[in-house]
This record gives structure tokens, sequence and C-alpha cells, in this order.
């Protein structure tokens, strides 16, 4: 027998709950990021934050808003791709280029142009850095150096 009550079925709950822990992998235990995942994540991050040069000089800080949201989100992949490999001095890298996003979504809350794009020159810093130690140049593109 199932009970209705405030909108939920009682009888339908307990399933409810246990397809939804079946279905969902549990904490620690995601497959580490791909290199193609990390790759995407890097060429998204590219375009993002030309996006927000960009929306600076427009002004266009709903945009610059949405634009922090989108980098945020990436450089938490590729931290998680690097905290899988143990990359410490990277994911260091990767805490740096949060911390100036964290203040580039500031700046455009602030609607603050100047705050923005110094955020955006520590971003960019924080990614040459990681680049310099962890990227070299091919014939077709990029690619993590070996051993990193």
């Amino acid at each position: 027998m199932t009970h209705r009550r405030r909108g939920i079925t009682t009888g339908t709950l307990p399933f409810a709950l246990l397809t939804a822990l079946i279905a969902s992998p549990a904490a620690g235990q995601d497959a580490p990021p791909t290199i193609e995942a990390h790759e995407k994540a890097m060429k998204e991050i590219d375009y993002v934050l030309d996006e927000a040069e960009f929306h600076i000089d427009a002004r266009y800080w709903a945009d610059l808003g949405s634009d922090t949201d989108a980098l945020r989100a990436n450089f938490n992949r590729v931290k998680a791709f690097w905290e899988a490999r143990d990359a410490s001095d990277a994911v260091g890298f990767v805490e740096q280029a949060l911390t100036a996003n964290s203040a580039l979504s500031s700046a455009s809350m602030a609607s603050d142009k100047a705050q923005a794009t110094e955020a955006v020159g520590e971003l960019r810093a924080a990614c040459k850095a990681c680049h310099s130690e962890y990227r070299e140049e091919t014939d077709d593109g990029f690619r993590i150096k070996s051993g990193g």
C-alpha cells in the first residue's frame, strides 16, 4: 500500500532513491579524466578567455560573468586531470588560475574594467607558467611533455 503525502508517493520514494544511488557513481570512483577531455577543456578555456577580453573591452559585464562560470568549470576539469596524475605543480598553477578567475568574477560584478584587465593578466600568467612546464609544441599542435 502506498500513501500520498505532500506530493510524494511514499511507496515510490525508496525506489527513486535506490535508483539514484545505483545510477550515480560513488564519490572517488569516477574514471580519471582522459587526455581528450583535458584537451577539450584547454581549448574551451582558450576560447572563453578570448571572449572574456572582448567582453571586458565592450563592458559586457553579464557576459563576462558567464565567461567566469565557464572558465571555473573548465579549470576544475583541468585540475582533476592533474590531480589524477599527482602533478602537484600543475595543480598549483590551476589553483592560481582559479584564484585569478575569482578576481575576474568580482571585477565583473563590480563592473571594474581595470580590475578585470588585471585579473585576465593573472589568468594568462598562470596558464603560461603551466604551459612552460608541461606543454610542448609538435607538428600537429601541442601535447603534454613526457613525464607530465
